[in-house]
């Protein structure tokens, strides 16, 4: 049996040996047979995969893992990559294929090479699958190639590549995985060249992208790249635009690495005007030799350049010129879908995820966009355009335009710039320099106008202006009657009847339930401000944190100890095994069915008809909450279980409430009379704020759900028509096109049609996942890159006080943080309200996003865990076991 051959023997079609050498290798055979420089280099074949699978006897639980995934369990996809990835790990390489191994790195010098996937679904004109599987650069021994091939091989299974084969209807039976060994290119200067203009689909412009070094950070969009725009016929440069990298990847001296050193360099013209041009005449014989527009991979090493990868490009979407001087990589499929209604740039505009990264910190579907200004009231239909943009959608995910928030709030109102920054989480970022200072003339002038305004704007509906209690009890008695329908009514309607139900009824309650959230908002943000400001100032030190930490009354702090009382319940009975050795929907079905499990399954329902409105990323509306998919609880009560003794919720809160009743005693000693009265009034104020500000999002996620479950079941009939390949696959239309949809009511549909234009979208979505956002764009859109000097120290805002040593662990979802145990420091981006129940599990807590009243700090300061946030780079400067020491008090983190 063929297991391995040289990239030269690959026939000069490439296209024929698919099936046995992947995409990329068809390609880089392809290319090196027709003369291109390629680097030397071998395949191993698909046939040494199966011969792996086979003599291992793997084959039966790889199609029982993957056929336990679904789309409406992101988390199924994990598991099996998990279950997947260990089996490899353990599996015996047949002595053939170590030998076939040796003898191709022997031929190519037995020195450093690059080991990459190739799978057989791989840089295809339909489907690239570009960074879904792996790749090992500077591999320097033959035990290292040969682990690198396994993690290739476990790479055709890892969550994404599933996910995106499910996407696109791609059977798991039908893939393998080849791998392609080639020599390293240490490069100095590396990037991409697209034959085609990927943005407008121009065929007669070139566009390059170039970086200094290794070509890591700019394939996962650490960086901003040198980008030119080419002529293609003369090789004239219509438009260079410098990057602004703040670091590089350079070949390491010595070693295995995946990645290459990292390293800082300043903005300078990465590729000269002779290099351009051969580049362009490469990239236009390429071309040519394939017949289609390529996307090309290129190094250039000791003035010579080498291809190193080339696939099809993937789409042609035209979208305005908005991508291009934005700088935002170009994914493949259509990521067009909502650049019409973009405004022109101001100069006070900054572009961050703040805030709105905490909530929804992955790239967001269509139907989520467009559907969210509509469900609120913020279309703004039949109102005065505003001069600026506040939402604008970049690297597939929500940015809020803090620059416009801040330049209203410190220009327009006189609100200091620092009572904001701590407030929402934000800082100084960009050109733009707001002042400090309070200016309580221009706030009284402007609340005076906005209180004018409002009685001018007679045609404007008023919104009741209710409590807290009341506006808790409105949603309360919308959502249970909507709910007490379900499915036997709403399946009644017509599809017409039933987006009724949902759309417009519940917009027009939604600019009531919108605006009141934004009170409660801002009311604890003012109050809160108000209470540190004047405790510091009294006090001399912030105390503010631990005055209104141990509250009760946070709904979403009762989510962890009520999966402990059931992990509790769980762990004296039967029950226990079955949650820790059977997948969560078998454990679920045992729990209803069997006598042993019925009190927890009570426990279970009573939780959900409490907290089944939420999950984590929940104002992502494709994402199933916790009452329709319960197997997500039933996972989370068995890593309560894992835990084991280590958390006791109750302790914690009755030690957190002993922490605040200490520090009212600490503030209250040091003052007279009069100031104590007015410190137990801010006190008072700031505590019932906090508390309102975090349940008011509580009940907002409740207020989303009856429209969450209107898309589902339009989603699902669409499905049974043949009209879709997916239920879900209505979160990728958007609402104007569903509503057109709609009032044709078509009988019939061109089903491909629409199936297309979802598969295009999803290609997109998922190609965003793959790449890093910068939390901060200047309003040219180029990142703001703030350097840390002091990499031993690292300071954010302190949001829960305390210190605590332990090891750091770096995760990006709550899957992964899923693993957690009691003592670690969870580190990550941001977090939702559904990562809730794994606060209890850790001992320290650091995010990239937040603020003191972000649903983090607060829910943090419920379950006494320090916690700093608002930390630039804590993700890729904190390394994931890393012992770190996490000072909640003075908002800075120690890497020891």
């Amino acid at each position: 049996m063929e297991l391995m051959r040289s990239l030269a023997d690959i026939s000069l079609s490439g296209q024929q040996d698919l099936h046995s050498v992947g995409g990329k290798g068809a390609n880089l055979g392809a290319l090196m047979r027709a003369g291109f420089p390629v680097p030397a280099g071998f395949v191993l074949l698909t046939n040494a995969y199966q011969q792996f699978i086979d003599a291992n006897g793997f084959q039966e639980e790889l199609e029982r893992l993957t056929q336990q995934v679904t789309l409406d369990d992101l988390a199924s996809f994990e598991r099996a990559a998990q279950a997947i990835r260990a089996l490899f790990e353990l599996g015996t390489m047949p002595e053939d294929i170590v030998q076939s191994i040796t003898q191709a790195y022997q031929e190519l010098g037995a020195g450093v090479v690059a080991v990459r996937s190739t799978a057989t679904t791989e840089d295809l004109p339909e489907a690239s699958f570009a960074g879904l599987h792996e790749s090992y650069l500077n591999v320097p021994s033959l035990e290292g190639v040969l682990t690198a091939v396994r993690q290739c091989w476990a790479s055709l299974w890892t969550p994404r590549a599933q996910g995106y084969r499910t996407r696109l209807g791609i059977a798991a039976e039908t893939v393998s995985m080849a791998v392609v060994i080639q020599q390293m290119v240490q490069a100095s200067i590396s990037g991409v060249l697209f034959t085609a203009n990927p943005v407008s689909g121009a065929r007669d412009e070139i566009v390059i992208n170039a970086t200094w070094g290794l070509g890591e950070t700019l394939v996962a969009g650490q960086i901003t790249p040198d980008t030119l725009t080419v002529e293609k016929a003369s090789g004239r440069i219509k438009q260079r635009g410098v990057g602004t990298p703040s670091l590089i990847t350079v070949p390491p001296d010595s070693g295995m690495s995946d990645r290459g050193v990292e390293t800082v360099v300043p903005p300078q013209l990465v590729l000269a005007d002779g290099q351009v041009l051969q580049l362009v005449r490469l990239g236009e014989e390429i071309e040519a030799h394939f017949g289609t527009p390529e996307d090309i991979e290129w190094a250039i090493a000791d003035e010579q350049i080498f291809i190193v990868q080339a696939r099809p490009i993937t789409t042609h979407v035209t979208t305005p010129p908005l991508s291009v001087y934005y700088g935002m990589p170009n994914p493949p499929g259509d990521d067009s879908w909502d650049r019409e209604h973009d405004l022109p740039a101001q100069p006070y505009d900054v572009w961050t995820r703040v805030n709105v990264g905490e909530n929804l910190p992955y790239p967001i579907t269509p139907l989520t966009e467009t559907g969210f200004p509509v469900l609120f009231g913020l279309n703004n239909d039949g109102a005065e355009q505003q001069a600026f943009q506040m939402v604008r959608r970049l690297y597939g995910r929500l940015y809020f335009n803090e620059g416009a928030i801040l330049h209203n709030l410190n220009e327009e109102m006189g609100l200091p710039a620092s009572w904001m920054h701590k407030m929402w989480g934000s800082r100084q970022r960009g050109t733009h320099v707001y002042k400090n200072t309070f200016r309580p003339l221009r706030l009284l002038r402007k609340l005076f106008s906005m209180l004018a305004s409002s009685f001018k704007a007679k045609k404007k509906e008023k919104t009741p202006q209710h409590t807290a209690e009341q506006f808790f009890a409105q949603i309360e008695l919308w959502v249970n009657a909507f709910m007490g329908n379900d499915h036997s009514q709403l399946s009644q309607l017509d599809d017409g009847q039933l987006w009724k139900e949902g759309l417009p009824t519940w917009s027009k309650r939604g600019v009531y339930a919108y605006a009141t959230n934004l009170r409660f908002g801002i009311g604890a943000g003012v109050k809160y401000g108000l209470l540190e400001r004047v405790v510091r100032w009294w006090m001399g030190k912030d105390l503010a944190q631990d005055l209104v930490t141990g509250l009760s009354g946070v709904y979403s702090a009762e989510v962890g100890p009520l999966l402990w009382r059931m992990a509790q319940m769980a762990q004296k009975s039967a029950v226990r095994d079955i949650l820790l050795m059977q997948d969560s929907i078998t454990a679920l079905a045992f729990l209803r069915s069997h006598e042993e499990g019925r009190s927890i399954y009570e426990q279970l329902e009573a939780f959900l008809a409490r907290h089944g409105h939420r999950c984590p990323n929940e104002l992502e509306m494709r994402n199933p909450r916790w009452a329709e998919a319960p197997e997500q609880v039933i996972e989370l009560i068995a890593n309560y279980l894992r835990a084991g003794e280590g958390i006791d919720p109750f302790v914690t809160e009755s030690r957190q409430q002993q922490r605040r009743s200490e520090a009212v005693t600490t503030v209250e000693a040091k003052l007279d009379p009069l100031r104590r009265a007015i410190f137990r009034f801010l006190l008072q104020q700031a505590q019932r704020a906090v508390i309102v500000r975090d349940n008011s999002r509580y009940y907002m996620a409740k207020f989303i759900f009856p429209t969450r479950k209107i898309y589902a079941e339009l989603g699902r009939r669409w499905l049974e028509r043949g009209w879709l390949k997916q239920a879900d696959d209505i979160f990728f239309l958007t609402l104007a096109e569903i509503e057109a949809f709609l009032a044709e009511q078509p009988t019939t549909v061109l089903s491909a049609t629409l199936q297309s234009s979802v598969e295009q979208r999803r290609l997109a979505y998922e190609f965003w996942f793959t790449v890093v956002a910068p939390e901060a764009l200047e309003a040219d859109g180029a990142p703001i890159s703030e350097k840390e000097e002091h990499h031993s120290t690292l300071k954010g805002i302190a949001a829960s006080g305390g210190t605590i040593r332990g090891r750091a662990r770096v995760v990006q979802t709550i899957q992964e943080a899923m693993s957690l145990r009691p003592g670690d420091i969870l580190v990550t981006t941001a977090t939702d309200p559904g990562w809730t129940p794994v606060f209890p599990l850790v001992s320290g807590i650091v995010l990239e996003i937040g603020g003191q009243l972000s649903h983090g700090a607060i829910i943090a300061r419920e379950y006494g865990i320090p916690a700093v946030l608002n930390v630039p780079g804590a993700m890729h400067l904190i390394q994931d076991g890393q012992l770190i020491e996490v000072d909640g008090s003075k908002g800075v983190i120690t890497l020891l």
